[in-house]
């Protein structure tokens, strides 16, 4: 006797995954209401993402980074990023075609102390080899930051062309960098 499999549309499929998905989205926000804040205070204090340091550089970062195409819209997320300890941003010129670097430094003008606690790292597109000057510079200005914490290469797929002349590139760009830090 052969047993007859119950009919299960492709409805039922996502009724069901759709109640799943909203349990699962709204248990976060239930041990978030529960959590409990300091003594002797009526504001909720969130956690905070713990840091490990960076390299061998001294610098601690957060374990948990920020990171992709953030738009002027975004300022709230960028500031419970700060306000829970995730200090690690990371954005590219090339993200939402530079407005994403535009955002970071909107929210920098509004809260010019949170610089000081955000690892900021963001990259040129291999386009920009040929003046990575150029570049740096655009970045700086989007970002409304006088210096940037790691400048990283986007999409890179050919290292053939790096050489002397990058090296040279990298020290003389931190060495002007520095200089601008120690004038103001």
């Amino acid at each position: 006797m052969s047993k007859k499999i119950p009919d299960f549309s492709r409805r039922d499929f996502l009724k069901t995954a759709g109640a799943v998905g909203m349990g699962s989205l709204l248990s976060p926000v239930e041990s978030l209401s529960s959590a409990k804040s300091k003594p002797n205070s009526d504001e909720f204090q969130p956690e905070v993402v713990p840091t490990r340091p960076f390299g061998k550089t001294g610098v601690d970062v957060s374990i948990l980074g920020l990171g992709g195409a953030f738009n002027r819209s975004n300022q709230l997320l960028l500031k419970q990023a700060v306000n829970m300890g995730v200090t690690y941003w990371d954005t590219a010129e090339i993200y939402a075609a530079g407005l994403s670097e535009q955002a970071i430094g909107k929210y920098f003008q509004k809260y010019p102390e949170d610089r000081k606690k955000i690892f900021l790292v963001t990259k040129p597109s291999m386009a920009a080899r040929n003046d990575f000057s150029k570049h740096l510079e655009y970045s700086l200005e989007r970002l409304k930051t006088s210096y940037i914490d790691l400048y990283l290469i986007h999409m890179l797929s050919d290292i053939s062309w790096m050489g002397e002349d990058i090296k040279a590139w990298t020290e003389n760009a931190k060495a002007i960098i520095h200089f601008r830090l120690m004038r103001t």
